[in-house]
């Protein structure tokens, strides 16, 4: 009888060590998963603000031909010219301040050195923007 008593508390430490081992091996392969997320999260906002200053740009690159195309042209530019430059700029501007509400959510705050410099360069390129 001692020796069933035996085997059964052996069975039951066997079996409390493979439990334990399985909730380590969860537990660890857990926190890695918790991990990967918050840097997947981390690269979907990068991409996200990225996405938002490429948008900003192209718009600006279509604005820049749109109004070269006009300045060169001797009569002025029609209305519907005009209208295309406004929507081209509201469509930047738009782009430009989602990028920067993304960026301030990231919690990079804009007296950071990088973002002071495109927030400067933005607020000169508005001033042309107006002269022009």
């Amino acid at each position: 009888m001692r020796k069933f008593a035996s085997i059964k508390i052996q069975l039951q430490v066997v079996t409390g060590l493979m439990v334990l081992a399985w909730v380590a091996i969860f537990a660890t392969s857990a926190e890695r998963a918790y991990d990967r997320r918050v840097i997947a999260q981390h690269v979907h906002a990068v991409v996200s603000v990225s996405r938002d200053l490429f948008t900003a740009m192209q718009t600006i690159r279509v604005e820049r031909g749109t109004i070269n195309t006009g300045l060169e042209t001797a009569t002025p530019i029609d209305p519907d010219t005009q209208r295309d430059i406004i929507a081209l700029r509201r469509r930047s501007n738009a782009a430009f301040d989602a990028a920067f509400a993304k960026i301030a959510e990231m919690g990079i705050p804009q007296s950071n050195a990088e973002v002071a410099q495109i927030l400067s360069a933005r607020a000169e390129f508005d001033r042309m923007r107006i002269s022009v």
